[in-house]
């Protein structure tokens, strides 16, 4: 029966420990869905193009995934501590009707390629880029 019971223990560890990622912000649950609502770089912040939407979701075993407001796009990422590393990423190639939605669509695609830390704060994440100088700011969905 002591056995049993280090081995229930065990496994909620374990379990535990696969279905989040810590941060001294909060915490990232995975697998969690979320939508961008802003860029912000040097203090400045831009919302999202109208009537546009870009999701990001992190899946179990370092999958992502999600829209970029044009094509959907995949990658893998990994936490180290407080920082997020987001590399593959591979995307359809579909073109946008409106050009300010491409040109986001890039922008977006730019940041997650060189993201260096992330924060949770309640129902609010912020990935940070360019060496933390610029964010992401998102919302879960």
């Amino acid at each position: 029966m002591k056995r049993l019971s280090h081995v229930l223990v065990s496994l909620i560890l374990i379990i535990a420990a696969c279905t989040s990622l810590q941060t001294s912000g909060g915490e990232l649950a995975i697998p969690s869905r979320w939508k961008l609502v802003s860029f912000a770089k040097t203090g400045v912040e831009t919302p999202v193009v109208q009537d546009s939407t870009i999701t990001m979701e992190f899946a179990e075993k370092g999958q992502i995934g999600g829209t970029g407001g044009c094509n959907s796009y995949g990658g893998e990422y990994e936490v180290q501590g407080k920082t997020l590393t987001i590399k593959v990423i591979s995307s359809t190639l579909m073109a946008c009707t409106d050009d300010q939605v491409m040109d986001q669509e890039t922008q977006y695609f730019t940041a997650l390629q060189s993201t260096t830390g992330f924060e949770v704060s309640g129902d609010n994440l912020t990935i940070f880029y360019e060496d933390g100088q610029s964010e992401l700011n998102f919302v879960k969905q």
